[in-house]
């Protein structure tokens, strides 16, 4: 079992790594960014990424830079397929798959930046320097009266989605620091890989702040307009299955009776015609209409053979 870093350096080496330089093992992320404060699995399957997290365990060693890449469709990146600024983390459980690939836990704990390669064999390596907070005292107090209302944004949002996220909701609940709290609901929103390390990139705990209350917004919205337009497409289609029991049954009647005229034939060759069609909504909506209109008429009637 790896031990934790922090008794594997101690305090005092814990703190001389969130601020000043390190030599540190490099870990290219596929598809995701990495936040301070959170913890996320990462499954490590690529050669130059396995003997690192093997270096790593054989030397009891846990803590590397967690780094995007610009581009996951490269398979094996070297230093410039990555950005600059990663977050220095600590591995906090390492979980082999296979013969030949692994599942690691990693707790981020600070921005930094990439300022030097140092090699590219066995594994990616190089000196990164911890990036600290920019904001002055007054923009770090106006950015803490942001903690309330970008909770209770995030919290709604969160709750409305298909699977709730309840983890994340209680987390947030625990979160007393503006930063930590952008962080973790950045981590945790369906964007774009590049706008999450944008967010990564802006080292202003307020300007990050009102970044990520927008981006809730913006989710936000578009959740909700997905729910709308899920709800009239169900309302369309029972309304269509409802019509089509109705009709089905109306027809089975007039069967029974011998009612089954060539008119009525002719208005259901119509209706299937019109439900093969596969119209756009609003078009289908008011083909029916007319339909129904149609079969109120007379089939002697001027109108009707306009209509037909």
């Amino acid at each position: 079992m790896l031990a934790s870093p922090l008794l594997l350096y101690g305090e005092g080496a814990m703190n001389d790594i969130l601020s000043g330089e390190l030599s540190l093992p490099i870990l290219p992320l596929r598809n995701s960014v990495l936040f301070p404060a959170s913890v996320v699995p990462v499954n490590v399957a690529r050669k130059r990424s396995i003997r690192l997290v093997e270096f790593l365990e054989s030397n009891e060693r846990g803590v590397l830079f967690a780094v995007a890449q610009r581009d996951p469709t490269v398979e094996d990146p070297t230093i410039s397929d990555l950005y600059e600024v990663g977050t220095i983390a600590r591995i906090l459980k390492i979980i082999r798959l296979g013969s030949r690939s692994y599942s690691i836990v990693l707790q981020g704990m600070s921005r930094a930046r990439r300022i030097e390669e140092i090699s590219t064999q066995p594994f990616l390596s190089g000196k990164v320097a911890a990036l600290e907070p920019t904001d002055t005292p007054e923009e770090h107090a106006n950015a803490q009266e942001l903690l309330l209302p970008l909770r209770e944004l995030a919290q709604a949002y969160f709750r409305e989605l298909p699977a709730p996220r309840r983890d994340t909701q209680n987390i947030l609940e625990n979160v007393q620091e503006i930063g930590a709290m952008s962080d973790l609901i950045a981590s945790n929103l369906p964007v774009p890989i590049s706008e999450k390390q944008s967010i990564l990139e802006e080292l202003s705990a307020f300007a990050r702040a009102r970044r990520v209350f927008a981006l809730v917004e913006r989710r936000g919205e578009v959740e909700r307009v997905r729910k709308e337009i899920g709800a009239m497409v169900e309302d369309e289609l029972s309304r269509s299955q409802r019509e089509l029991i109705l009709r089905q049954q109306l027809k089975a009647i007039r069967q029974e009776l011998g009612e089954n005229d060539g008119e009525e034939e002719e208005l259901e060759q119509l209706r299937d015609r019109v439900a093969q069609a596969k119209l756009p909504p609003e078009a289908e909506s008011a083909a029916r209409r007319e339909l129904r209109r149609m079969s109120a008429m007379s089939p002697a009637s001027a109108e009707y053979q306009v209509a037909r």
